[in-house]
């Protein structure tokens, strides 16, 4: 299921100073390794992404731990949204990953 934040929430000056603060720390060590490599390039190319998904996954925990999680769409969006529509999506982003 996807995840939606209520993202305005962040116009609040104790919300978006709790996210940043979450999110500096949280993503401390993977800023330990982006500035590795910039200072000592690998011979090979680094793994992207995983490395974006660290990000993402950041990010994402950041937000749930300072905003908390959107209430999921309303009813009549559930049959627009099928398992079929959702293979199609993942099939897209897996192509796209593969393009890439």
């Amino acid at each position: 299921m996807r995840q939606t934040w209520n993202l305005s929430r962040l116009y609040e000056d104790n919300v978006r100073s709790l996210y940043v603060t979450t999110f500096v720390t949280k993503s401390a060590p993977l800023l330990t390794i982006l500035q590795d490599l910039v200072q000592n390039p690998p011979t090979l190319c680094p793994p992207i992404d995983a490395l974006t998904n660290s990000f993402n996954a950041l990010m994402y925990d950041s937000l749930s731990s300072s905003i908390g999680s959107h209430p999921p769409c309303p009813s009549h969006w559930k049959s627009f949204w099928t398992p079929a529509l959702q293979a199609a999506a993942d099939h897209r982003d897996g192509c796209y990953k593969q393009w890439r």
